[in-house]
């Protein structure tokens, strides 16, 4: 069953009615605020304050300080032939160290005996007391 409205209750038959009433208000409203005069009969007696006199000071002229130049390069190696050849040394490293390394004897750790009891029979259930709130917990004993 649809519902009805009665006349009085839409809106919708008015609503043109009451747009174009509101833009009339709104433009008398605006053309009223640009015709009003907002001058005083006094007129604008305004006097800005004495400007400040800043004495000006002389400044000395910055000096720039020149760096001193940079050092000379310095001269390209010049390249020498030696004649001489350089022989390697053969290196005894093991004869000239005398420490002798004890090794520790190492002992095999006893094996421990593991406990293989991963479940334990569980007799009285526990049960939570409301009154006492749920951190307390009671066993009931049969």
């Amino acid at each position: 069953m649809p519902l009805r409205k009665s006349n009085k209750a839409d809106l919708r038959s008015t609503y043109g009615l009451f747009v174009e009433v509101s833009l009339v208000a709104a433009l008398l409203l605006l053309i009223l605020a640009f015709r009003t005069n907002i001058q005083s009969e006094n007129g604008m007696n305004f006097r800005p304050p004495p400007q400040e006199v800043i004495p000006l000071e002389e400044m000395p002229p910055t000096r720039h300080i020149r760096k001193p130049p940079p050092p000379p390069r310095p001269p390209v190696p010049v390249v020498v032939q030696d004649d001489e050849i350089i022989d390697d040394d053969d290196l005894d490293y093991e004869a000239s160290i005398d420490i002798e390394i004890a090794s520790p004897e190492l002992d095999e750790p006893e094996k421990e005996k593991l406990d293989t009891t991963f479940f334990i029979v569980v007799e009285v259930m526990p049960c939570l007391l409301p009154d006492r709130g749920v951190c307390q917990v009671c066993f009931i004993l049969n």
